[in-house]
C-alpha cells in the first residue's frame, strides 16, 4: 500500500514502461481500497478489469449496493467469459440493493454457466420467487424436486403454489 503512491507517479510520468504498470497492477492487487481509490484507479485505467473488480467489491463493502451492482454490470459488460463466480458476487450486489430482478437475471446467467449446481438452481428459484415470477419459480423447484425430495423445497413450493392461488 505504500509503494502504491510511489508507482502511479512513476506510471504516470512512464505510462509505456510495461514493468513499472505491472509493479502497480501487483500493488494495488495486493490490498482493498476504499471506494474512492478504486474509482481513481478505473479513471486511470478504465478497460483494467481488476479494477472495475475492486471498485465492485469496495462498494459493497461501503453498503453502496446500487452503485457496486452497476459497477458489477459494466465489468460483466467488458468481460467476454465471465465465470459464474464472477456473475454470482454481481447477482448478490443486486439482491442487497434490492434489485430482485437484476438478481434473478444474473443467477439465470450463473445457472447456464453451471447448469448442475443445485444450490445455483435453488438461489434462482428463490430470486425468481422474490421477483414475483411464481410460474418459473416453481418449475425450478420441480426441477429441485424431482432431483432430491427434500422438504424445505417441498414447502417453498407450496407456499408458491398457495400465493399463485393454486392448491
Amino acid at each position: 500500500r505504500e509503494a502504491e503512491p510511489e508507482l502511479h507517479w512513476l506510471v504516470a510520468r512512464s505510462p509505456n514502461d510495461t514493468i513499472l504498470v505491472s509493479m502497480l497492477h501487483l500493488a494495488r492487487g495486493a490490498y482493498d481500497p476504499t471506494a474512492a481509490e478504486a474509482a481513481r484507479w478505473v479513471t486511470d485505467e478504465p478497460t483494467y478489469a481488476p479494477y472495475r473488480l475492486a471498485l465492485a467489491r469496495a462498494q459493497v463493502r461501503e453498503h453502496r449496493y446500487g452503485l457496486a451492482a452497476t459497477a458489477f454490470d459494466t465489468l460483466l459488460a467488458m468481460t467476454p467469459a465471465p465465470t459464474p463466480s464472477q456473475v454470482r458476487e454481481a447477482a448478490s450486489a443486486h439482491s442487497s440493493a434490492g434489485d430482485s430482478l437484476g438478481n434473478a437475471r444474473l443467477l439465470a446467467r450463473v445457472l447456464v454457466l453451471s447448469s448442475g449446481d443445485t444450490s445455483v438452481r435453488r438461489s434462482y428459484a428463490d430470486a425468481l420467487s422474490w421477483s414475483g415470477d411464481r410460474a418459473r419459480a416453481i418449475a425450478q423447484y420441480d426441477t429441485l424436486i424431482a432431483q432430491h425430495p427434500d422438504p424445505d423445497l417441498l414447502l417453498a413450493r407450496g407456499r408458491l403454489y398457495a400465493w399463485s392461488g393454486n392448491s
